[in-house]
């Protein structure tokens, strides 16, 4: 029974290593995934937040170079058209301020002097001039100095800003609290041809020269208009992230809402909004542009997923696989040799009985001796020669002790009456 439960761990025990052996495989290889995932997350978040801070930090920079103009206008009682024109061209805009179209002027009409406000600015040399769209307002708004006055921006000369009501609580609220306001999505009056880009504006209060602002009263009395950018959003983020940006796709929305009517911006022109994307990182952060807020999406495109480390996941699966297979050998060869030599020693303790029965009948004295020289079968024939019992014989150490030293002598010459074998057992 025990041989028997000795072979079957010879069948058992090495599915047990192996089954062992590929846990800390599994282990270690998905160890070796999360250790690789944490890394690609890593590097995705830094790009997320890298970009977030850089969009943040450019339109604080436009609204910066929007102070400026409007310090222009605190300077002096009235900036004309070739002062407003020298100022903004030495700001160099489309080096220093990539992304905007256009730095403006918006005048404020009273509907009373829409007439005469018309007929000042051909007066100016611009014949054709007018505020647009047509129609009758409680105040008008018109772009009355655009630079570069060139281009498309020859569009945007006297169109009243305040057409669209939302448009209008914006110039208020600006008017009222002395702030920066942002508009939402617009199509700007720029925008021709076919190549139409979501766009839209950044504008600061101006107010009358050296006039008191202590009330919002006094900031509706000297409001003069105000000073602003428009923004083709493509162009800008052009300018903010660069335009070869093949490993992230990035998606800006006007508000939080994310749809198709709010999408401002889409590096690759494929929607991933809502968890549709098939991506394997996607990221949303809020981004506030003075009080409104833009809703940014990121997600990773392959090329930014193959970086993810899959070679040091295979190595340690593949070196595990392979170090299970070696133990399991291992396990069976150490189980298989023992089980083998347990199988011998038996055979070997069953023709060991046979032999000394054999030695035991031979007519010559047989005595055997163990390799530590202290005996351990003697055969009836020897005993009977020296007269001494089986027992006598094995206790004694040596032959001397038994027979004296000449008896032992003679004993051990004469090759005729007794057989000494000196064997293992």
């Amino acid at each position: 029974m025990h041989i028997i439960s000795k072979i079957n761990l010879v069948l058992i025990l090495p599915w047990l290593v192996f089954v062992s052996s590929l846990g800390v495989t599994f282990q270690l290889w998905n160890n070796a995934k999360q250790r690789a995932m944490w890394e690609l997350q890593f590097e995705f978040d830094s790009r997320v937040l890298d970009a977030s801070s850089r969009i943040k930090q450019r339109m604080l920079n436009y609204e910066l170079m929007l102070d400026g103009v409007r310090c222009l206008f605190a300077a002096s009682r009235s900036v004309e058209r070739d002062e407003f024109h020298t100022y903004v061209n030495a700001l160099h805009i489309d080096k220093n301020f990539p992304g905007v179209q256009s730095v403006g002027f918006t005048q404020i009409v009273p509907a009373a002097k829409k007439h005469e406000h018309i007929a000042a600015i051909r007066r100016e040399g611009f014949p054709t001039y007018t505020i647009k769209p047509e129609g009758e307002r409680d105040f008008y708004a018109p772009v009355v100095y655009v630079e570069p006055f060139s281009g498309r921006n020859l569009r945007v000369f006297g169109y009243d800003h305040s057409f669209d009501s939302k448009n209008r609580a914006l110039i208020n609220l600006a008017r009222d609290l002395d702030r920066t306001v942002v508009t939402r999505k617009v199509q700007l009056a720029q925008e021709i041809g076919e190549y139409v880009q979501a766009g839209f504006l950044m504008a600061k209060p101006v107010y009358k020269n050296g006039a008191a602002l202590n009330t919002v009263a006094d900031h509706r009395t000297n409001f003069l208009g105000l000073v602003g950018s428009s923004f083709r959003m493509n162009d800008l983020m052009a300018g903010i992230l660069g335009k070869n940006i093949v490993d992230l796709d990035i998606e800006i929305y006007d508000g939080e809402e994310m749809s198709e009517q709010t999408l401002m911006y889409d590096a690759d022109n494929i929607r991933r909004d809502g968890g549709k994307s098939s991506s394997l990182l996607q990221a949303v952060n809020r981004i506030k542009i003075t009080d409104h807020t833009w809703t940014m999406l990121v997600s990773s495109l392959p090329e930014f997923e193959s970086r993810l480390d899959r070679g040091t996941q295979l190595y340690n699966a593949v070196a595990g696989i392979g170090v299970s297979i070696l133990l399991t050998l291992l396990t069976w060869l150490l189980l298989y040799s023992r089980a083998r030599s347990l199988r011998a020693a038996l055979e070997v303790s069953d023709n060991k009985a046979e032999l000394l029965a054999i030695l035991d009948h031979l007519p010559i004295g047989v005595w055997l001796s163990g390799l530590d020289g202290r005996y351990s079968f003697v055969n009836n024939v020897f005993c009977d020669a020296i007269g001494k019992s089986k027992s006598e014989f094995l206790a004694a150490n040596q032959l001397a002790d038994v027979l004296g030293p000449e008896l032992a002598a003679k004993s051990m010459r004469s090759d005729r009456q007794c057989l000494e074998l000196d064997v293992p057992y």
